[in-house]
């Protein structure tokens, strides 16, 4: 790749006149004191609270390669080194779901040295966050303040603190980079805060700091062709961290709206007939009767451009500010139909669970075996970010890591529609049909709206 600089110089007395005033406006350091200006106050005030976690896994996961450091040396047990922020005295602290999802273990090194166990509270793979609380305080912990992330803006100064490869805990400056970005890959449908302080493998679950000693992100992802940092890092930010701490702590599942709708990205086509000079805003494909879009007016062809007056670029910034609202709160849509704006108010409701669940773990020789399923619901849906078109069935909700079901490649999200022609419309069925003796398995799932024809051994 060529890297093209063009440079533009300014001519005359107006470009002698701007260099002037811009100079003038530079200051070199006038004191002894000034020179020695540091972040260590707000480091010394905020590096406790971040802790190192260890995950502990049967085997060597097949893993996301976002920034959790691989220290085990190999063998039956794999222990993988992150990162972990306190948010709560009684022992919360907040992480990243790809470092402790399936974990058979979970340990945080506090800053005192002691290794304690960890249980897990909540965990969402969309937005990759994590909820843990220590099993036992053996000393006192001291949480952190979760900024308001709405008020960071591009240029403002933050640093990075976590355990990158292990080494122990690192600090490193930067300043925001970019926001709000989305579709970077790291997690479904979100946003993230762009920043450049270097962050590397073990940073996953640190904290990126404004300041004022504030959290204002959950470190999360990292772009990078090298494993490690090149400057562009992504942190979850803190307001939608906040949301699911509360949801936590309070023993509720994971804090989605329900729509009860489809949206989708505007197509460029579609902007560039609009007249918008890059695509933005959600286009609404199909509406549930009776749940909340369809009661608040919107109808399928409609685009929402704005939440509560905050543009909306993509279906992950829709997510994003409906989630950071809440459950139980009411937003305003801003909606394009046809040529004409319209306003509508949009009710947060939790989805229900309009079948019972009866989750069960797939046990015996069938290339399902360590897979958990539920039957679909609209609250099911949500909870595992089913956006697929059906209404019913039976879907995974996890997988441990390792099983002959991880080896097969079943995700979570994944829809079974089939096996051996037999259709599966509820858990009791899967289990039918996986408790034979078989040397092959012929199934069919759905995955992200696409159907897979799949193939799978006996063990």
């Amino acid at each position: 790749m060529r890297l093209i600089l063009r440079i533009v110089a300014l001519s005359g007395a107006v470009a002698g006149s701007a260099l002037t005033q811009a100079w003038a406006q530079v200051e070199v350091p006038q004191s002894s004191e000034q020179i020695r200006l540091s972040f260590s106050p707000v480091i010394s005030r905020t590096a406790p609270s971040v802790v190192t976690i260890y995950a502990t896994y049967p085997t060597q996961p097949n893993r996301p390669s976002q920034f959790s450091g691989n220290m085990g040396p190999g063998g039956r047990d794999t222990r993988t080194v992150g990162s972990g922020v306190v948010v709560d005295a009684s022992g919360v602290v907040v992480t990243n779901y790809h470092l402790v999802d399936d974990a058979v273990k979970i340990e945080v090194m506090l800053p005192d040295g002691h290794e304690v166990d960890a249980d897990l509270l909540l965990l969402d793979r969309s937005t990759d966050l994590a909820v843990i609380r220590l099993a036992e305080l053996t000393t006192e912990v001291q949480p952190l303040e979760l900024g308001n992330s709405d008020e960071v803006h591009v240029g403002d100064l933050v640093l990075a603190i976590g355990n990158p490869f292990g080494l122990g805990q690192t600090v490193t400056s930067g300043i925001i980079s970019a926001m709000p970005r989305t579709q970077v890959g790291a997690a479904e449908r979100q946003m993230f805060l762009q920043t450049d302080a270097a962050v590397n493998p073990g940073n996953s679950g640190g904290a990126l700091i404004d300041m004022e000693g504030r959290v204002v992100g959950i470190n999360s992802a990292i772009y990078s062709r090298t494993g490690g940092s090149i400057g562009i890092a992504f942190a979850i930010p803190s307001n939608l961290v906040r949301t699911f701490v509360q949801s936590a702590m309070s023993g509720e599942r994971v804090p989605r709206p329900w729509l009860a709708a489809a949206i989708d990205s505007v197509p460029r086509d579609m902007a560039t007939e609009l007249g918008f000079d890059r695509p933005r805003g959600v286009l609404v494909n199909a509406v549930t009767e009776g749940g909340p879009v369809a009661t608040a007016g919107i109808l399928p062809g409609d685009l929402i451009l704005e939440v509560d007056g905050v543009g909306v670029s993509d279906p992950g910034a829709f997510d994003y500010y409906t989630m950071v609202k809440g459950i139980g709160e009411t937003v305003s849509v801003g909606v394009l139909r046809g040529e004409t704006m319209l306003a509508f108010d949009l009710d947060l409701i939790r989805a229900p669970e309009t079948v019972p669940r009866d989750e069960v773990q797939i046990a015996g020789r069938s290339p399902f075996a360590g897979v958990t399923v539920a039957n679909l619901s609209p609250a099911v849906a949500v909870e595992v970010a089913y956006h697929g078109e059906s209404n019913q069935g039976v879907i995974v909700v996890g997988v441990i890591t390792g099983s002959p079901a991880a080896r097969a490649g079943l995700r979570v999200g994944d829809l079974i529609m089939t096996v051996d022609g037999a259709a599966i419309d509820v858990t009791k069925a899967l289990i039918d049909a996986t408790t034979p003796v078989k040397r092959s398995w012929q199934y069919v799932v759905e995955r992200e709206g696409r159907i897979l024809r799949l193939l799978g051994t006996g063990i």
